[in-house]
């Protein structure tokens, strides 16, 4: 079975994130903008999308 796939753009809680779903077994995306952290959307479906509130690119309850 494939794993999830699960781009994380939140500065934050990145790297706690990543360890956490990645012992899970997911394939994390990581980005270091909320635009390139919306970028897997286009590419394919993808099961969760994690990101800040406040970015200065995009914000996550305007955008998402």
């Amino acid at each position: 079975m494939e794993p999830k796939r699960i781009p994380v753009a939140a500065a934050t809680v990145r790297d706690l994130l990543r360890s956490l779903l990645t012992s899970e077994g997911y394939a994390v995306g990581e980005a270091k903008s909320g635009r390139l952290g919306l970028q897997p959307l286009v590419a394919g479906p993808v099961d969760l999308v994690s990101m800040d509130i406040r970015m200065p690119d995009v914000g996550g309850s305007r955008d998402s």
